[in-house]
């Protein structure tokens, strides 16, 4: 593709890492307003929800600090966990990795639970767990590289 040049249609997303970047890939102006703009989403080991987490000391929660809701985080519709079901309504496809051994970002209140509320919604997720794996590395084996081209580029869809 030529320098400069945009795709035409729908594409993907990829978040790795800190909400207040999944929360803003997730803001209804980069998504929310128009689904169609966005055919895929990667999330790998992200930080979806506040609800249990403890951020380092030296970072705190940021601009999340002043805006913490009465009731916590656990329902709070900003976040990224809590916007599964609409992301599964508007078709994108999900592709999650993660470790199970994230003590950073527990795949609990993460991962596992915006896979669920994903799928109870009737998304499509392709997931690649890691066992044994904590919050590093991010990213997949080498042998799992077909499976994250496939996804990309849509291979086997209809």
């Amino acid at each position: 593709m030529e320098r400069g040049k945009r795709l035409a249609g729908p594409t993907a997303l990829c978040v790795a890492g800190a909400l207040a970047a999944t929360a803003r890939t997730l803001d209804v102006t980069a998504y929310g307003a128009k689904p169609a703009n966005v055919a895929r989403i990667y999330f790998d080991n992200a930080l979806l929800t506040f609800d249990g987490y403890t951020p380092p000391a030296k970072v705190g929660l940021g601009q999340w600090e002043t805006t913490a809701p009465a009731g916590g985080w656990r329902d709070d519709p900003r976040m990224p966990v809590n916007r599964a079901g609409e992301i599964a309504k508007a078709g994108i496809k999900v592709l999650l990795v993660y470790g199970t051994s994230d003590i950073a970002v527990k795949p609990t209140s993460n991962s596992k639970a915006f896979l669920s509320k994903f799928k109870a919604a009737g998304g499509a997720a392709t997931v690649l767990e890691h066992s044994e794996y904590g919050h590093h590395p991010h990213g997949v084996e080498p042998g799992e590289a077909k499976t994250v081209m496939q996804f990309f580029i849509g291979e086997g869809e209809k």
